[in-house]
């Protein structure tokens, strides 16, 4: 029976307790949930891309090489190649779903279903919600045309305020033997009112060399730097801290591999090595 008829049902019970008389809104009940926004999935990596970064006043400052701010680039690029080249196809399914409306199935779930085109090539994707009073657990099927069909490339859930949550990605179809063998765990927190949030991805992959490790990445309301990564490389038991300021770009890094000790090492807005404070 679809959950939302149960819920009226229950609704028109004669004793209630105050947990369901709070689900007893009968028109917020029959409303689609909100999709996480694309922040809760996608880390923010802009800052630290290879081309460079834009800082306060517009101008645009290429990579310099051998500096603080460009060995960060290159610790971070890591992480940012899982995103935009090995599940890309999941992530680009996941920012589509924000395209089109759901549907509410017979079961009672939403589906947000759709075609869409990674590197020129034809996927289709179905975006599902089961919605409870604890909160919505996701899942998303995805069909490659003529190599899979409703492959399950990431499950997750959120609360009902959509202010927590978690993802599950799940390898590419032929990677593993089991599939889908689970790859990338992502935990995130957002808080709509300030803007800030943290979002941390870790590798969950069984026997893997680098299993456990993981970037944590947050948006703060600190002064003088409101953005931070933290890395974890469980290889080495090695584990970075990045800072900086999301106006002026200036920032400082921390890596004792790197580095040889655990000060830190700054950079200035023109991302030039400088003296820290």
């Amino acid at each position: 029976m679809p959950a939302t008829r149960w819920m009226r049902i229950l609704c028109t019970g004669l004793v209630l307790s105050a947990t369901v008389l709070a689900g007893c809104n009968t028109t917020e009940q029959e409303k689609a949930p909100d999709i996480p926004p694309e922040s809760t999935m996608v880390m923010d990596f802009s800052d630290f891309g290879n081309e460079g970064i834009t800082v306060s006043n517009a101008r645009v400052v290429q990579s310099v090489p051998g500096t603080n701010w460009a060995g960060s680039v290159i610790t971070i690029g890591i992480w940012s190649a899982i995103v935009t080249v090995t599940l890309v196809v999941p992530v680009a399914a996941f920012l589509e779903s924000f395209n089109h409306e759901p549907t509410e199935l017979e079961n009672g779930d939403w589906q947000w279903a759709y075609e869409y085109r990674v590197s020129g090539v034809l996927h289709s994707a179905a975006l599902q919600a089961d919605v409870k009073l604890s909160g919505v657990e996701w899942n998303m099927y995805i069909s490659k045309e003529g190599e899979y069909t409703d492959y399950h490339w990431f499950s997750g859930q959120s609360n009902l305020a959509v202010t927590e949550g978690t993802w599950t990605l799940n390898y590419p179809p032929g990677v593993n033997a089991d599939d889908p063998a689970p790859f990338i765990f992502i935990e995130w927190t957002r808080d709509p009112n300030t803007m800030t949030g943290d979002i941390k991805y870790t590798n969950i992959t069984d026997g893997m060399s680098d299993s456990n490790g993981f970037i944590y990445s947050a948006i703060t309301e600190d002064e003088p730097f409101d953005a931070y990564y933290t890395i974890y490389t469980d290889t080495n038991a090695n584990t970075t801290g990045i800072e900086w300021n999301l106006t002026t770009k200036d920032g400082r890094v921390r890596d004792a591999q790197r580095f040889g000790d655990s000060d830190w090492h700054c950079w200035d807005e023109d991302l030039q090595n400088v003296e820290c404070p």
